[in-house]
């Protein structure tokens, strides 16, 4: 049962939502205020250097005629409410702080520079520049880029937890619990996944323990009809039959044996051994199908050390190797091969057969699926064959494919040593 949470991560990214809200509407706000005010603004320094430069063509122009220009000074200071105030010489640069209420224009006769018209504005308030309204701009800003990443990473980061769960538990890792360290929704998510691995790793113990010990309930009462029917011969055709659909129920029991022993990593026998002195004797078992098939057979036995189970890797090599014969066309060629590839040792098997279809090949490592196409009474298979070379190979940390083109190529490829 999870436990109740002591913190609602609804509460926080409600309480985060209307920060945000209202930071958004601070800095609309100041920026709506700030582009007002920079309008009025630029409107009124307009006018102010438009009456500047009328003042100083009034004045430039007394000095041109080399009359007293004091008087027209202080009727243009009164008429444009503006403190103006000539300087001779050069010793005043031109204002270049449209910001400021005190702006020098340069007086030019015929081209010289005569001296400087400076004007003092009485300040308005829509000549003032918008500083209050930018600082309020440039500090929401700031309060933006320092409140908004950690809350994305605090969000973002057990999202990408969950996700790494998820893929870890989807790749069939049911053994690392997952860990609770959260007192908000995540932490009941992360309680979740924890009560879903679990029961799934509980119902496929269960479910290998039950195969398992219907397999060795069967196989009793098998061996005994077996023993009976030795006792009894006839030559009825239903006796022949009999005794085939035995044998074959007894293979099929095998087979599930052998697959729940597969499937227990803690049944492994592991040494050192190398693929390629296990394939001779396999050769040799099935020399009677090579024969009734008339095979060709192409052997290419490089060494291929790993470490392994002996038993299950001669059942799975084995298990390749009668497929390639059971779905090869007769006097198709087998070609049977060893290597190292990278780190990797290989066991490959090819044969000249029907192909297979693209969409089919994963379902075969099925256990219990077949094609249609091998569904015959000269073909037919437990179809736990491939099954079984699947699970030897994850036993062993490696892995088992299928391609089909120009005949069938299957490959075991497991960790070099």
């Amino acid at each position: 049962m999870v436990k109740k949470t002591k913190s609602s991560i609804v509460l926080k990214l409600g309480l985060y939502a209307m920060f945000a809200a209202f930071l958004t509407f601070f800095l609309a706000f100041a920026l709506g205020k700030a582009l007002i005010e920079h309008g009025r603004f630029e409107a009124q320094h307009q006018r102010r250097m438009d009456q500047l430069q009328f003042a100083a063509r009034e004045i430039e122009s007394a000095l041109r005629r080399n009359q007293p220009y004091e008087k027209k000074l202080k009727e243009l200071s009164r008429s444009l409410r503006v403190r103006l105030e000539v300087r001779t010489g050069t010793s005043l640069k031109k204002n270049r702080r449209p910001f400021r209420t005190t702006y020098v224009v340069p007086l030019k006769v015929d081209g010289k520079t005569k001296g400087m018209l400076r004007a003092r504005f009485w300040p308005t308030r829509g000549g003032r520049p918008p500083g209050l309204a930018v600082s309020a701009v440039f500090f929401g800003t700031f309060i933006a880029l320092l409140f908004i990443p950690p809350l994305i990473f605090w969000v973002i980061r057990p999202i990408r937890g969950m996700v790494r769960i998820a893929h870890r538990i989807a790749g069939g890792d049911l053994e690392t619990p997952v860990l609770i360290d959260r007192p908000d929704e995540f932490g009941e998510l992360q309680a979740a996944f924890e009560g879903m691995r679990r029961r799934i790793q509980q119902m496929l113990l269960q479910k290998d323990r039950l195969l398992r010990d219907i397999s060795h309930e069967l196989r009793a009462p098998l061996s005994r009809m077996t023993l009976a029917l030795s006792l009894v011969r006839s030559d009825s055709p239903y006796f022949e039959q009999l005794e085939r659909d035995i044998k074959l129920l007894d293979s099929l029991i095998g087979e599930l044996i052998s697959l729940s022993r597969v499937q227990a990593p803690e049944g492994l026998s592991m040494k050192s051994l190398d693929l390629a002195s296990l394939v001779p004797a396999l050769m040799d078992e099935r020399a009677i199908l090579f024969e009734q098939k008339k095979c060709k057979i192409s052997l290419s036995l490089a060494s291929a050390p790993c470490l392994g189970d002996e038993r299950l890797l001669i059942r799975a090599m084995g298990n390749l190797l009668d497929n390639a014969i059971k779905f090869s066309f007769p006097e198709g060629k087998i070609e049977v091969e060893t290597l190292v590839e990278g780190k990797s040792s290989l066991f490959r098997v090819k044969n000249e057969g029907p192909q297979i279809p693209e969409g089919e090949i994963p379902l075969l490592f099925e256990p219990f699926y077949r094609p249609d196409t091998s569904r015959t009474r000269e073909t037919g298979g437990s179809g736990l064959g491939l099954a079984i070379v699947m699970a030897v190979a994850e036993s062993h940390g490696g892995k088992a494919a299928l391609s089909s083109k120009d005949g069938t190529l299957a490959e075991l490829r497991l960790p070099s040593s």
